[in-house]
Order: C-alpha cells, then structure tokens, then sequence
C-alpha cells in the first residue's frame, strides 16, 4: 500500500496494551464514525493475537491513503495467523474471522523472525 505513515507505536506484549495500541490507531488514522469503530476492532485483534500467540512486544504500524487506512501489526512469532471456523461454545478463535468481515483486505508478510498482519478499512467517499 503506498499512502502516508500516520504513525508506529511499539507496545509491551501484556493485555492492559490492546486498548492503548487501539486508541493510537485510531488518534494516528485522524478518523471517525464507522471507520473509527472498524479500525478499533481490527486492531484489537490483531494487537490481541500478537499477546496471545508471540513472544515479546508488537508494533502497530498506520497507514493512510485517500480510500483507505491500513493497520499493520509485527508480531516475533513467524506463523501466519489461520482463518477457522469456531464453534458458538468455543471460548477464542474468531479474531482472524472479525479482522476478514471488517476490513476489505487483509493479509500477512513474513520478516525476519516474525510477520507483519495487516488490514484495510475503507475510508467513506
């Protein structure tokens, strides 16, 4: 995706960090309304899988061009993330399945020892 860095933030692996990695998306993004709430949740769990399943802190990464805003996430774990279907009874495994029903993109880049996660949000008009 070619647009402007809004911003890069490294955050501790430790949950009490998903809601301020979420706020800095969207106070980076400088969006609002549907989009707000979009890039909130993609970043939730996104930042949530990096705690969950990675060893050591995550980077979020925000990207804006005129149509789109994109959140990336590094993670130090190199296995991509996998789209499965859960169970209603099961207690986890959906985060993947929110991040592709929200975004209109997502997808994984390898580097180095870890991955780069990411999605789009589409910007309205």
């Amino acid at each position: 995706m070619t647009g402007t860095l809004a911003g890069e933030r490294r955050f501790r692996a430790d949950r009490s960090e998903i809601a301020r990695a979420r706020r800095f998306a969207v106070a980076a993004a400088e969006v609002d309304g549907d989009a707000a709430d979009d890039l909130a949740l993609v970043t939730s769990e996104l930042a949530t899988n990096a705690v969950l399943h990675a060893t050591g802190d995550f980077v979020v990464r925000v990207h804006v061009t005129r149509g789109a805003v994109r959140v990336s996430v590094f993670d130090a774990d190199p296995e991509p993330p996998v789209l499965r279907r859960s169970a209603i009874t099961d207690p986890d495994g959906r985060g993947v399945a929110i991040v592709s029903s929200v975004a209109s993109e997502w997808g994984v880049r390898p580097e180095g020892d870890g991955k780069w996660v990411w999605a789009e949000i589409a910007l309205p008009g």
